[in-house]
């Protein structure tokens, strides 16, 4: 998660604004949200050894939802205490959940139910 913020916060005169500009250009452009969707796709890693296609995709959607969202509401819609909270803290709170995505989703599994 905090590599994920990183990538629109460091260097960045208003951080964030990257973010806002990407989420612009989906809203305005099927192609850009292929492209979108092409690179979660490419870069969330969501692969655990013996899991089906099928639950690395699902993982991997879910993982990607978790991130957005938080960007989301961090950078588009700046939710207080998210959108002024430190990274590290952001990071903190939500990564467990997206290693619990990561290490314990399966479909197929009666706890998923």
């Amino acid at each position: 998660m905090d590599r994920f913020l990183a990538q629109w916060e460091e260097g960045q005169a208003e951080p964030g604004r990257a973010f806002v500009t990407l989420t612009q250009a989906v809203s305005g452009s099927p192609e850009v949200a292929r492209a979108l969707r092409e690179f979660l796709t490419e870069r969330v890693w969501a692969n655990r050894p013996g899991a089906s296609h099928e639950t690395v995709m699902s993982t991997a959607a879910l993982v990607s939802s978790q991130l957005l969202g938080i960007a989301w509401s961090r950078y588009v819609v700046r939710i207080e205490p998210l959108a002024s909270m430190p990274r590290v803290e952001v990071a903190a709170l939500t990564g467990p959940t997206i290693d619990r995505y990561i290490a314990a989703y399966d479909p197929d599994a009666d706890s998923a139910r």
